[in-house]
């Protein structure tokens, strides 16, 4: 449940700042390269074009056995973390 939340806040915030993005780009605002920031914050990976919410749950799942000694980090840290290593963004791709 809390990687299925995370994901969809991250979709809900990523269509939010890619609203503001276009917004600035047509008017030549100059808060363009924040709001590229806060992008790649909010979703600094490229899941495949269909999946489903339980297979980023497995992989989270398995980063944390494989990385135990990170299991005091924030939570949506490591969520992020795991799934930049899981779905790398390609050149081209959100990024």
């Amino acid at each position: 449940m809390y990687v299925e939340g995370a994901l969809d806040n991250a979709e809900s915030d990523t269509t939010a700042i890619m609203s503001d993005l276009e917004k600035a780009l047509e008017g030549g605002s100059s808060e363009i390269a924040g709001l590229k920031r806060s992008w790649k914050l909010v979703m600094s990976y490229c899941p495949p074009s269909r999946f489903k919410a339980d297979q980023a749950a497995d992989i989270f799942c398995d980063f944390l056995m494989l990385n135990p000694q990170k299991r005091k980090s924030e939570t949506i840290a490591l969520l992020n973390e795991a799934l930049q290593n899981a779905w790398p963004c390609s050149t081209g791709q959100k990024k």
